[in-house]
């Protein structure tokens, strides 16, 4: 105002004028108290107890902005303030906050820094940036000063994030090796990848497959997507485990497979088709028939599983026989679980014969209920003593005791080995020697069972027989590479073995005329067009058959080309019948009125 005029309201000051204020006098300031501006005029703002205007300062600064402003660069002084933008590199008025891009939601703080600065967490203050600054982006804007499992989201000089946020195409630091679209790493290995990519070696790979881009290994290729998806055990498609084929998952080693498909069986690590089966002893070693006649591993089943001549298993051993039994067994000597348990109350004259089962008596392995005798194999009559004992005992006054070590049995006669203990024979009397010395014709017990020309047992069956012989259901039979060599009423069957003739082979029936099948005494069938004479020969032709050249050939009946009574008499009654058809014929139609004759009655 002008000398003399009267003094007004701070509230009506115009621009450029000054409120009084106890003393001091501020420019462009409406409202004050206590020497200081407490709001300012419209267009102008209250900066350190001065009312300035948006605009840039002498020197172009931001010291005149608006808080949340800036001056741009090539701003000139005067220059109307923008606000601040992360797109605009210049320092933003910030309420004393230095080298901020833009403001922090508290006053005095900055929410980004200028390119050079990083944010101080702690105090919200831009700090410089030096070699020492850690866990930052480069000025590549990339993750090399990130920390371990940390990433670069934003430019030079911002904070990096966990890797758990990653977006796609981000790397994460893993111990200072980069790793694109990883979520997580183990020192430089990443572990775990975004998703649409799989970890192969500690890097991600695109999860796209087809005929061309198969997946890698432990992976299989998903139909539906054309993905590759990590291979497990809940899984139906063939992993991709190298050579290894029929997978379910891989093995640590190469080439190898640690589950298989289903309809496979993983032996020696590949998988196997499953094969097909009736009995469980169709089934390779320490494999079951399941309920889907199929081949299965043992391991959990219901049903014995086939670990060779032990039985009653539940699974085999490394070595041969059960490593554990089916519930209601226990192991024997030879590893078989062959002894059966019982809870129930063995009667008189029985013994245990299965999982609480009793059955009647003879046994030649488990002991029979015979009163407070022990070892018994069969019981008195009056079920109080041994009548016989076990196949590893021997009767001594009366009582069966358990076989002292080195004792095999002893024999009489070398035809018969039922003295002796199981595996033993008898070879020279009186001593029993090991069924191993056995030769051709000696009689080998198994269990009480004796078997010529053998010379290990399996159980109560031979197992192995002596050279020259061949295993047979059990039994040793000779030999043979032709019917010739096998005896009088044997042939030389498909196993190269001596048999009983069947009348499928040839049978050896020398000196036997014309002799189909035989026996070691007689003839029982006569060969093709002969029949028998005598109980040896066949030395007629059979009815129907003719000897031409010693061989009986069938009688061929010529064509018969005459007539016979009973030909020509149904030929001529065949023709009566025809002639008289046609002659009833000629007189039906002959007698029937005609037509126009009735007609002209009637018109009279």
């Amino acid at each position: 105002s002008t000398f003399g005029n009267s003094c007004s309201s701070c509230g009506q000051i115009q621009q450029g004028e000054r409120c009084r204020c106890d003393g001091s006098e501020i420019a462009n300031c409406i409202v004050c108290s206590q020497q200081k501006c407490q709001q300012c005029l419209s267009g102008f703002k209250l900066y350190e107890n001065t009312c300035v205007t948006n605009m840039c300062d002498d020197a172009a600064g931001p010291s005149k902005c608006f808080i949340g402003f800036q001056c741009p660069p090539g701003s000139l002084p005067g220059t109307q303030c923008q606000e601040c933008s992360v797109n605009i590199n210049s320092q933003c008025q910030c309420d004393g906050a230095q080298n901020c891009h833009t403001c922090g939601e508290i006053d005095g703080t900055c929410k980004d820094c200028l390119y050079g600065y990083k944010m101080n967490e702690n105090t919200l203050q831009c700090e410089k940036i030096t070699d020492s600054t850690k866990n930052i982006c480069d000025d590549k804007n990339m993750s090399s000063r990130c920390d371990s499992q940390q990433f670069c989201i934003g430019s030079y000089g911002d904070s990096c994030l966990s890797c758990s946020m990653i977006q796609l195409s981000k790397s994460c630091n893993c111990d200072t090796k980069l790793k694109e679209n990883c979520l997580f790493c183990d020192g430089q290995q990443c572990m775990m990848c975004l998703k649409g990519y799989y970890v192969h070696n500690g890097e991600c790979l695109i999860n796209k497959c087809d005929s061309k881009n198969p997946c890698f290994d432990n992976f299989y290729c998903d139909p539906a997507t054309n993905s590759c998806t990590q291979c497990s055990s809940i899984g139906t498609y063939d992993c991709n485990c190298g050579s290894a084929q029929n997978c379910q998952t891989c093995a640590a080693q190469g080439d190898t497979c640690q589950t298989c498909i289903r309809g496979y069986n993983l032996i020696n690590g590949s998988c196997y088709p499953k094969l097909p089966c009736l009995h469980t002893a169709d089934c390779p070693l320490n494999q079951y028939c399941g309920s889907d006649n199929k081949c299965d591993i043992c391991f959990g089943q219901p049903t014995s599983c086939n670990c060779g001549s032990a039985i009653n298993c539940y699974y085999c051993g490394a070595s041969g026989g059960c490593a554990s039994c089916l519930p209601g067994y226990g192991t024997d000597q030879i590893f078989s679980c062959s002894i059966p348990i019982c809870s129930i109350e063995i009667p008189p004259g029985s013994y245990c014969s299965g999982p609480d089962a009793a059955s009647k008596c003879p046994s030649a392995t488990t002991a029979c209920n015979c009163g407070f005798a022990q070892n018994c194999s069969q019981c008195t009559a009056d079920l109080s003593h041994c009548e016989d004992c076990l196949d590893d005992s021997i009767m001594i006054d009366n009582e069966c005791v358990i076989a002292p070590p080195g004792y095999t049995g002893v024999c009489n006669d070398p035809s018969d080995s039922s003295k002796c203990l199981s595996g033993f024979a008898c070879i020279l009397v009186p001593t029993c020697h090991s069924c191993q010395n056995v030769s051709a014709g000696y009689l080998c017990n198994c269990h009480g069972k004796q078997y010529a020309s053998c010379i290990q047992c399996d159980r109560d069956k031979c197992g192995v027989c002596f050279t020259h012989f061949v295993l047979i259901d059990g039994k040793c039979e000779t030999e043979c590479q032709a019917s010739s060599e096998c005896k009088i009423g044997q042939q030389c069957g498909r196993q190269r073995a001596c048999q009983d003739c069947n009348g499928q082979m040839e049978c050896n029936c020398d000196g036997m005329l014309n002799c189909k099948e035989c026996n070691d005494t007689s003839c029982t069938v006569c060969q093709y067009g002969w029949k028998q004479t005598d109980k040896s020969s066949c030395a007629k032709c059979a009815s129907g058959f003719v000897m031409s050249d010693g061989i009986c050939n069938r009688v061929e009946k010529p064509e018969n080309k005459v007539l016979t009574a009973i030909n020509i008499i149904g030929m001529v009654f065949a023709l009566i019948i025809i002639i008289c058809g046609i002659l009833g014929i000629i007189i039906y139609y002959v007698r029937r009125p005609k037509r126009h004759t009735f007609q002209h009655s009637m018109a009279r």
